[in-house]
């Protein structure tokens, strides 16, 4: 089954003016009891106590598997086959990268995952999608390379401190390695 996807804005009836709502939100003198209830303990208390306790999915996106001690995060599994990931997200997904490959023109293209916390927290399966980026990068490996940076998190000893505290975003530590498995590839590529 061949589907055209089409990932350029296409903007909606009312969106100015939910832009414009947001950016007088952003503004330091805005005041409100939605902005004051966000911003207090009692939306964390909501998210992280309330609604999992009603909310399945909510659980389940909060659960996280026991990791082997002395590492942060359960162990990476081996490389699989093929990954299973839903087939129509798989197709959108390498629509997308076959779209990034043609942008970039002969340059090479180096990419690189970056799984969030709530990812590695759970045990690594074939359904993730690191594993789609590195059977593209394995079907194009002229033009592409593939990093695995949740594998080397995984398997580091206290792998956490690739990440900041209460955010999925890297750290600075996590951004160095990143950048040093980066640097690597490419100076094997050259």
């Amino acid at each position: 089954m061949i589907t055209e996807y089409d990932i350029e804005y296409h903007p909606q009836t009312g969106d100015e003016k939910n832009f414009q709502a947001m950016v007088a939100r952003q503004q330091p003198g805005y005041w409100s009891w939605n902005k004051f209830y966000r911003s207090s303990y009692g939306k964390a208390y909501h998210a992280r106590i309330i609604r999992p306790t009603f909310n399945k999915r909510s659980r389940i996106s909060l659960s996280v598997d026991k990791a082997p001690e002395g590492y942060s995060f359960p162990p990476p599994i081996d490389p699989p086959l093929k990954a299973t990931l839903n087939e129509e997200r798989k197709q959108f997904f390498l629509y997308c990268l076959n779209r990034l490959r043609k942008d970039v023109g002969n340059r090479h293209l180096y990419l690189l995952d970056t799984s969030d916390k709530s990812i590695l927290n759970l045990k690594d399966t074939a359904d993730n999608r690191r594993w789609v980026l590195r059977e593209f990068g394995e079907d194009n490996k002229q033009s592409v390379s593939f990093i695995d940076f949740e594998s080397f998190v995984r398997n580091t000893p206290d792998g956490r401190k690739f990440y900041l505290d209460y955010d999925d975003h890297w750290s600075a530590a996590g951004h160095a390695a990143a950048g040093a498995m980066l640097w690597k590839k490419m100076s094997i590529k050259e």
